[in-house]
C-alpha cells in the first residue's frame, strides 16, 4: 500500500489478530525489520515502499508474512525481478528463517538454477500433478520428467551450470 508506512503494514496482522495496540505493533514491526534482515529497522518502519529498493521491499513482504507467526510460509516466485545479488540474499534469510524458528517453506520458482542454490527436496509439478518428487540434486543432474529437464535446460541456456551450482 504506497499510502501507509512499512511498519503500519508490518504492524496491521499484529493489531488485528492479537490486539496489539500501535505503540506495539510498531515496536514488534521493528523487530521483524530487523529479523529480515533490513538496515536501520526503525528509520525503514518509518518510510514508505516507494522509498525502499526491490529487495527491501521483498523483505517488507517477508516480514508481513512472518508478523502472525505462521508455521508455514509459501513464497511465491519470491525473488524473481530481483538482481542476482538480492536473490542471494533473499535465499539466504529464508534457509536462515527455516534453520533459526523451524518455519516450513513453500518456495514456488521456476527457475531450477535457484532452486538449486537452496537444496532440500522439491516437487515438480505440471499441469496441477506432481510429476518429479527428488533431491535438488537428483532433479539437477538427472531430471527425469520432460518438464524437469524443460526447466534445466532453460537454465543452461542462461549460462548457468550444475556442477558449479548444485
Amino acid at each position: 500500500d504506497p499510502i501507509r508506512t512499512v511498519g503500519s503494514q508490518i504492524g496491521e496482522p499484529l493489531r488485528i489478530h492479537y490486539g496489539l495496540s500501535r505503540r506495539e505493533a510498531r515496536e514488534h514491526a521493528v523487530r521483524l525489520a530487523t529479523r529480515v534482515a533490513l538496515p536501520e529497522p526503525a528509520q525503514v518502519v518509518r518510510r514508505y515502499p516507494h522509498q525502499l529498493s526491490g529487495g527491501q521491499r521483498q523483505r517488507v513482504a517477508i516480514a508481513m508474512a512472518l508478523a502472525a507467526g505462521p508455521g508455514l510460509l509459501i513464497a511465491d516466485e519470491p525473488t524473481t525481478a530481483l538482481d542476482v545479488t538480492v536473490q542471494r540474499g533473499i535465499i539466504e534469510l529464508f534457509d536462515g528463517l527455516v534453520q533459526a524458528s523451524g518455519l516450513s517453506l513453500v518456495f514456488v520458482t521456476h527457475d531450477i538454477a535457484m532452486l538449486a542454490q537452496m537444496g532440500g527436496r522439491a516437487l515438480v509439478m505440471a499441469d496441477g500433478r506432481i510429476v518429479e518428487n527428488a533431491d535438488v540434486a537428483q532433479l539437477v543432474h538427472a531430471p527425469e520428467h520432460p518438464v524437469t529437464r524443460h526447466l534445466a535446460a532453460a537454465a543452461l541456456a542462461t549460462g548457468w551450470s550444475p556442477a558449479v551450482h548444485a
